[in-house]
């Protein structure tokens, strides 16, 4: 008999943007260089992001992966707050 037991850890998803968004996003990333924290910064210091990738090459989208406990409502409101807040 095996032991072995398959668990989902996390779940991908991509947020998507109209261009002009996207462009906004990463305008903002260039000027906040080396003083402000980035989009980025601000996403991944939630303790439910597991990874975030976004540079505007694979389309206008940011690309999170979430851990699947943390894959709630509430937490795609936050998530999505610091995005549209961020695009502003």
């Amino acid at each position: 008999m095996s032991y072995l037991k398959v668990e989902k850890l996390s779940i991908k998803y991509c947020v998507g943007m109209t261009i002009a968004e996207m462009l906004k996003v990463i305008d903002k990333d260039v000027e906040r260089f080396d003083n402000e924290e980035q989009l980025y910064d601000r996403l991944v210091a939630l303790d439910y992001i597991v990874k975030v990738e976004y540079n505007g090459m694979f389309g206008p989208y940011v690309f999170l992966e979430i851990a699947y406990e943390d894959d709630t409502s509430k937490n795609w409101r936050e998530i999505l707050g610091i995005i549209e807040n961020y695009i502003k």
